[in-house]
């Protein structure tokens, strides 16, 4: 019978590992102990939580662990795997990559490890500390019993179920108990009220630096020296002295990581000078394998010794079970003379029981025959419930068949739509559903520049009425990767420099390029990135961009990717100053920056000169739409399509292809993508606002659908979960700003 904790689904099944199997126990600890765990034919680690912990009690907290440890995901980091939940029981065990030894094993095996071998694990731990302090974790039990070693005595941190995580926006805790080991545990640690942050995992490490070129553990009960002249306590003298006359840059790093927390380096300090001082250690490249060869020569003669035990143990238990035999034969003797005398009393009961053996049967025939009836029923039953099953299934099938015709209707219609047949093309405004974004932060711009990088979208650069001038240096912030209900608009802190800007990502970070100084008005060829510290504060730097060959503002900047792997910017169009009449006007100026170089490279230019322009990317090639020309008022006048497929090859040179496209129909549309095909969004038509998809084949804009409400100006995005989102703009021809923001999802395929 099952569980109640199996009548409804588990919060943790959705990381249980099917048909995952138990083996032998490895090690055991506070919180559970460590078995052999065999999944899809791989050995893993698994950890069994003790009875106390059950899960039934503490299912939230294991949630929430299990869903932390899957996030960290690091090199040096032992790596989550799943959990394992056996069917109608509330033990749960947490499964974790496998690495044969600890750090610990391996110094008391071999006492004195070679420098490279030290250095390199204590790489890999600084590395791994690093990784959580960045995640704002303290590790709080880091020692040698919680680094395991591979074969190629590669180190990985384990053992993070007491790792606590941080306050956002406080960098310490307050805790009455530290549970980490208590050697490697700072004096402020071992107060009555404990107040530390992640100084606490730095003394730690410099503890394990002790452990490892002492080649022993360090004693305990230490604490911070009285006098002033002395950094640590004079006990540790014991073990300074041994590294200083061995290796003296050491015994320095070890000083500094076991002084007062307001001295101590931070992890990323400690793992520049563990690197500083790896690179002046001789590399000798056999000793790793001498060690590892040693290591397996070891194995194999104990493999040997526990089968000659095994021997010894087996000729005991064979003489102890022949002697038990040579007893149990004459006790199976005198039990052999009472049963002969037990078999004649019972030869005489047989007969007895004979008689009434017979009756019994008589009885059971009857009964038998009662079952045959019964057994013929539910044939019957069963023959019924059959044909009621083929009934099902037949009625399954014509819905199914159904289904399949309606699709099939459906892709011919589409079909006929992209060879340019008029169909029914309400179909795909019916496809199309809008919801409006929760704007934590308001915004009422006209034309922005937009810029993804991974899940953030950017925005901003773009026209502000007159009472609204501070709104021109903001940058907009919106997380697409959660649901468009939880999802809000943030503003970017700090604002940006400049105004009338075109953003950017180079190496996934944001980037400014070009723009408007805010307080005269003048044209900067500045650029900016937007850079993030430790403690979680931004700044904008001038250094990573080389500066614009010319001051340009309103520049429509086309970056090669949205992630980190974007090392291009290519800066088309925009605002410059005419020197002989000292009037600004539009450019046609193609300039494209690489990572690395020192200067903006000119490639092509536009076919037209264009400011303000909105770009859009579609199978590889750059989509360019709208812009204001020379002659503008105060909106676009001109509507215009130009795509490049080789804009950020090296050396593009002349080979860049601007190639014009079919004009469009309406005015202050913006350029986007969805399902493969591109769109124009927005502008007036006829007293709509429309969108309009362009057929390749015939080289024709065609209205397949229309926005909610009439926006023109506005700008519109193709976010990677398929979805497009419209901000900015006028709202009902230049009659109103638009404030809102509005997600839409195509449910369908534009064309087949």
């Amino acid at each position: 019978m099952a569980t109640f904790s199996e009548a409804i689904e588990h919060p943790l099944k959705k990381y249980e590992l099917p048909g995952a199997t138990i083996g032998k126990e490895i090690a055991g600890g506070a919180y559970g102990v460590v078995y052999e765990l065999i999944w899809n034919g791989m050995r893993f680690a698994g950890k069994k939580i003790r009875d106390y912990l059950k899960p039934s009690v503490y299912t939230k907290k294991l949630t929430e662990e299990c869903e932390k440890l899957m996030k960290m995901r690091h090199p040096c980091i032992v790596q989550f795997i799943g959990v394992h939940r056996p069917v109608g029981s509330d033990s749960l065990t947490i499964v974790m990559e496998y690495l044969p030894t600890t750090l610990s094993a391996a110094i008391q095996q071999y006492k004195s490890l070679p420098e490279e071998i030290s250095f390199s694990i204590l790489e890999n731990v600084a590395l791994g500390i690093c990784f959580l302090h960045s995640q704002n974790i303290i590790h709080r039990d880091l020692s040698a019993n919680n680094v395991l070693l591979d074969d190629n005595m590669n180190a990985k941190l384990c053992d993070l179920g007491v790792a606590k995580m941080l306050d956002i926006e406080n960098t310490q805790d307050r805790m009455t108990q530290v549970p980490g080991t208590a050697v490697f545990m700072p004096p402020e640690s071992r107060t009555e009220s404990s107040l530390y942050g992640t100084d606490l995992d730095i003394f730690s490490f410099g503890v394990l630096m002790v452990h490892i070129f002492y080649g022993d553990w360090p004693e305990t009960n230490y604490d911070y020296p009285s006098d002033t002249q002395s950094k640590i306590d004079p006990k540790w003298s014991k073990y300074t002295e041994k590294i200083k006359s061995e290796n003296p840059a050491v015994e320095d790093m070890v000083i500094k990581c076991l002084s007062k927390p307001s001295s101590r380096p931070d992890a990323v300090q400690v793992l520049e000078l563990i690197r500083d001082e790896k690179a002046n250690v001789p590399i000798y490249h056999g000793s790793r394998m001498r060690m590892i060869e040693q290591r397996k020569d070891l194995e194999h003669r104990l493999c040997r010794i526990k089968n000659d035990r095994t021997k010894d143990c087996e000729i005991r238990r064979l003489t102890t079970q022949i002697e038990d035999i040579t007893r149990g034969k004459e006790e199976q003797e005198t039990k052999s003379e009472r049963l002969i005398q037990n078999v004649q009393e019972l030869e005489t009961s047989v007969d007895i029981r004979s008689n009434e053996i017979q009756i019994k049967n008589e009885l059971i025939a009857q009964k038998e025959r009662e079952i045959e009836v019964e057994r013929k029923k539910t044939e019957q039953i069963k023959q019924t419930l059959d044909q009621t099953e083929s009934n099902l299934k037949r009625i399954a099938q014509q819905a199914e068949d159904r289904k399949d015709q309606a699709e099939r209707e459906r892709n011919i219609a589409w079909q006929q739509l992209s060879a340019g047949h008029e169909f029914h093309l309400l179909h795909a405004q019916s496809m199309l559903t809008w919801e409006p974004v929760p704007q934590g932060a308001s915004t009422t711009m006209t034309a922005p520049q937009y810029i993804i990088i991974g899940s953030k979208l950017y925005f901003g650069g773009g026209n502000t009425d007159h009472t609204n001038q501070a709104e021109q240096k903001a940058i907009f912030e919106l997380d697409t990767s959660v649901t468009s209900s939880d999802s809000s608009i943030r503003k970017v802190d700090p604002d940006c420099p400049l105004i009338h800007f075109g953003l950017g990502n180079i190496c996934g970070k944001l980037a400014v390029i070009g723009g408007r100084n805010h307080e005269d008005k003048t044209l900067s060829n500045k650029t900016y990135v937007l850079e993030n510290n430790l403690s979680g504060t931004a700044k904008w730097s001038e250094n990573e961009i080389p500066n614009l060959s010319v001051p340009r503002a309103r520049v429509c900047a086309i970056s090669q990717s949205e992630d980190e792997s974007s090392t291009c910017i290519a800066a088309c169009g925009g605002r410059v100053l005419d020197e002989s009449t000292d009037q600004e006007i539009s450019s046609s100026l193609v300039e494209v920056y690489r990572k690395g170089s020192q200067d903006w490279v000119e490639v092509k230019s536009l076919p037209a000169a264009r400011a303000a322009l909105r770009v859009t990317c579609l199978h590889g090639k750059a989509y360019l739409l709208g812009g204001w020309n020379d002659m503008r008022s105060k909106s676009e006048d001109d509507c215009f399509s130009i795509v490049t497929d080789n804009l950020f090859e090296e050396n593009t040179g002349s080979r860049t292809v601007w190639k014009k496209l079919k004009k469009l129909p309406c005015l202050s549309s913006a350029p986007a993508h969805l399902c493969g095909t591109l769109l124009a969004v927005g502008g007036v038509l006829n007293g709509k606002s429309p969108i309009l998809a362009f057929n390749t084949n015939m080289q024709e804009w065609i209205h397949v659908a229309k926005l909610p409400k009439i926006i023109s100006s506005a700008t519109v995005a193709a976010l990677p979960n398929g979805k497009l989102i419209i901000f900015g703009g006028w709202e009902k021809w230049k009659d109103l700003r638009n404030e809102d923001i509005i997600i839409g999802q195509m449910t369908g395929r534009m064309f087949y």
